[in-house]
This record gives structure tokens, sequence and C-alpha cells, in this order.
């Protein structure tokens, strides 16, 4: 018998140690190269075989309509400019005037632009090509624009993913060899459609978010513009009215000198000419607060300098009440984002309910029900089982609750779509009447008060000087002249400052619509 083992033993062996005469290197041999660095025998054949081996050709995806639909949405959202929204905001924007400003104040000649002759237009072009807000919400709706694309290839994606998967050898750590998989899918008719609906809404509401940024910053620029006029205006009367404090105390310390008068005017006028000093440096403090936040707005140093300002006319407004409402109710930023917002949930819906139904396939691949078949709970079927796919429970509400949850949520948008039409007009009322009041009142101070105001200074001076009234009367009169102008003026920047609202509560340029 131990012949016969050592036999059988030794055939084994050489039958299994045969396979190896033919190579280059024994097993010795690949274990010295291997200890001196080099590579052994086994290492040369894996790379030849990975040379040898045919690149993986994905699955294509499949060529939809409603594909090309969603494609050509892209095209044509990536190809419309923003003049559609700068139209309804601020048309100088679109001006030749407007566009040679945004090109001069991209290049280095902007601080020659803004230490010039500064007018509102210069300063919404400045705004508009300079502020950061508006960059950003203008890039985040061009990147809401590629959700067309990945909306449009999902599929093909995920077919991909799942041909990737599919081939994984998950004992071995490997691919498994590549073979052409005769199983496909399509979604189910209408989702690719909805999809790109759904895509549609979210890019209507980063073109608001845009159209909002626009707004509100055209606005602020507006408001800090008449704020800035009103302060320069105001250290000019106030420096106007020290200077004729200052002749009056000239007179008043003559008076004295002669025993005209007593030395109580000359303490009233001293007194009178600081507090006026002490305004004058408030106001100038204002001054550089106002062009920091100008400067803020245009992109540049708090501390840059702004040129002498244009001031703009005060007309009063032709629209009546009525006419805003309809303006704000049609053109209001956050009514028309709101609505996309409800469209988008009520798509939701829809889509929602489409997937409910079962994808259609060709049903020709042992990996139809996946998650079934891993777990046991799908029987074997044979690879072309002409059959399409059916949910894992079907038609028993796996999406109610989310389908629930979004009509609830629709119903909530859509009451506060209502607040917002509510607070929208109400606030084109306040701000309507804030610039009818302003308006009044500035007419009230320019046609009626200051003239009688600077009369009655006129007549105060001679008497004073005349010695047919006293030092505190010529006060009261020079106080009343500088108060009435600094009320014009604040009703003028009322004026300003209210109409810039009431332009962001309609979310149009009344300008161009009172044209």
């Amino acid at each position: 018998m131990k012949p016969l083992f050592f036999i059988i033993t030794l055939a084994l062996t050489t039958l299994s140690v045969t396979p190896h005469i033919g190579w280059s290197d024994s097993y010795k041999d690949a274990r010295k190269k291997i200890t001196a660095g080099e590579r052994p025998w086994f290492v040369d054949e894996q790379i030849q075989r990975n040379e040898n081996k045919q690149p993986a050709q994905l699955p294509q995806a499949i060529a939809l309509p409603e594909v090309d639909m969603l494609m050509g949405r892209y095209h044509d959202e990536s190809s419309s400019s923003l003049a559609s929204i700068i139209q309804i905001v601020e048309p100088a924007l679109l001006s030749q005037e407007g566009i040679q400003i945004q090109n001069q104040a991209d290049s280095q000649s902007i601080d020659k632009l803004m230490t010039g002759k500064l007018d509102v237009t210069i300063a919404l072009n400045v705004a508009y090509r300079r502020n950061p807000s508006i960059q950003a919400a203008s890039q985040a709706w061009q990147a809401a624009l590629q959700r067309y694309p990945q909306g449009a290839y999902l599929e093909g994606i995920l077919r991909q993913y799942n041909s990737f998967t599919k081939r994984l050898d998950l004992l071995l750590g490997g691919m498994q060899p590549q073979k052409q998989m005769v199983d496909t899918d399509w979604p189910f008719p209408g989702i690719v459609s909805l999809r790109g609906d759904i895509i549609q809404t979210d890019i209507e509401i980063a073109k608001q978010d845009f159209s909002i940024a626009l707004r509100d910053v055209l606005a602020n620029t507006k408001k800090a513009f008449h704020e800035f006029v009103y302060i320069d205006r105001a250290i000019e009367v106030t420096r106007e009215n020290q200077e004729l404090l200052k002749q009056m105390l000239d007179v008043a310390s003559q008076k004295f000198e002669t025993g005209n008068t007593a030395y109580n005017d000359v303490i009233k006028a001293r007194v009178a000419l600081s507090k006026l000093t002490d305004a004058i440096i408030t106001l100038e403090d204002q001054r550089e607060t106002i062009i920091a936040r100008l400067n803020t707005i245009f992109d540049r140093a708090p501390h840059a300098s702004i040129g002498p300002l244009v001031s703009p006319p005060i007309k009063q407004m032709q629209l009546k009440i009525d006419r805003l409402y309809e303006i704000a109710k049609q053109n209001r930023q956050e009514i028309q984002q709101m609505q996309s917002k409800v469209e988008r949930t009520r798509l939701l819906v829809d889509m929602a309910q489409e997937m409910n139904r079962p994808d259609p396939t060709l049903g020709a691949s042992y990996f139809q029900e996946r998650s079934g078949l891993l777990v046991g709970a799908e029987p074997d079927r044979s690879a072309f089982q002409p059959a399409p796919r059916q949910p894992i429970r079907p038609w028993f509400g796996q999406r109610e609750a989310f389908i629930a949850e979004m009509q609830i949520r629709r119903q909530q948008l859509s009451n506060k779509l209502e607040g917002v039409i509510n607070q929208t007009l109400f606030e084109v009322k306040s701000s309507h009447f804030s610039v009818d009041a302003a308006y009044r009142e500035s007419e009230l101070y320019r046609t009626t008060l200051i003239p009688e105001a600077q009369q009655s200074l006129e007549v105060a001076e001679a008497d004073y000087q005349g010695a047919r009234t006293d030092f505190l009367d010529y006060l009261d009169a020079q106080r009343t002249w500088l108060d009435f102008n600094l009320v014009h003026y604040n009703a003028q920047r009322s004026y300003g400052v209210t109409l810039a609202e009431l332009e962001r509560v309609v979310g149009a340029s009344l300008d161009s619509i009172q044209q």
C-alpha cells in the first residue's frame, strides 16, 4: 500500500506543478524577486489580462420627447436676457446712457465717475453693476437653470449606476465579465414632463429672488440718495443762516458799544450762533455716514469720495390708488413667488400620484425586483418573463401620506398667498398716503410759508437795525425761516424715500408707468 500511495501522491503533485513548467519563474524565483523588490511572474500575467480586457460600455440614455422638451426649456431660459425683469423694475438700466455708465462703473474710471456730478440715474446704474447682492442673486438664478439638464438626464444616470452595480462581484471584490443587459425600463409617461414643470417653478422662484434683490438694492439706493440730498441742503441752509446770524452779531456788538442796546442781545446772538455751529457739525457727521452707506451699496470703500449731488425733481403722482392696487397685484415679486410655490406643491402632488403607478419595463432580467429577491420575499422568475414591473406592495398607498402632506402644505401656501396680497395692498395704501402727504407739505412750504418767513426775517432785520424792535424778535424770525427751510427739504426727502418705498411695494418703476 505504501508504494501505491507514494505513486499516487507523486502523480498528483506532478499534475499540480505541470502548468508552471513552461513559465519563466518558479515559486522560489518569485519569492526571490519579491524579496529583491522585482516583479514576479503572476503580476505580469495579471497586467497582460487587464490590457486585453475591453472597456465597459454603459447603456445610453433613452431618447424621449419629454427629455427633448426639458432641454429646449433649458436653452430658452439660458439664452433669455434679464431685460424682462429690468424693464419692470427700472427701465433706465436698459438705456444707452445706462449701459455706458455700467461699463464705466466696471472700469478703473469708477472714481472719476463718482466724484463728478452724481444724479440718481448714475447711482442706480452703478449699484446695478457693482452691488454684490445683485450679483449673488443672479448667480443663484443661473445655477437654478442647470437643473434642467439634471432633470432631463436623471433616468440615464440612474440606469448607468444600476448597470454598474449589477456587474459588481461582491464575493471577489471586482467586476463581473461584461455582458449586455437585456433589461431596461422607462419612467411612467408624464413623470419627466412633471419633473420639468417642477424645475420650471424652482427657476421662477430663483428668478423672483433675483428680482427682489435687484428691486430692494435699487430702492435702498434711491432712499440713501434722497437722504444725501437732504443732508447737503440742510448743511447749506444752516450755513447760510449762520452767516446771517454772524452779521447780526456784528450789528448787536456795534449797538452795544454805542450804548444803543444791552449786552444781553450780544449774548443771545452768540448762543444762537453756537447752536448753529453744533448743528452743522452733526449734519456733517451724518453726511459721512450717508456716504459710507452709498459706498457700501456701490461695493466701494466706506470713505471713498462722492461728488456733489443733482437734486431730482419733485412732481405730483398721477396714478390713483386703484391703479396702484392693480400694478401691485400684477408685479409684486413676493406675490409671484408665492404663486410659484403654490404651483410647485401642486405639481409635487401630481408627480407623487403618477409615481404610484408601475414603470413600464420589458421584464427581461433576473434583477427585476432586486430588493425583494435579496431578502427572499419574491419568488424566483425566469430571466425573460414578459411582465410589467410592479411595486413590492402595489396600490396600497405607499405615498399617500406624502401626498396628503403636500396637499395640506399647498393649502397652507394658498393661505399665505392671500396674506401676502392683503399685506401688499395695505403697504400700497400706506405708502401712497405718505407720498401724497410729503408732496403737499413740500409744496405748501415752497409756495407759501417760506416766502412769508423770508419776508418776516427781512422786516425783523430792518426793524432791529432801526431800533424799532428788540433782538429777540429778530432771532425768532430767523429761527422760523431756518425751520421752514429745513421742514421743506425734509418733506422733499420724505417724498423721495416714500416714493422709492412705494415702487418697492408695487414691484415696478412708476416713472415708466405714469408716462
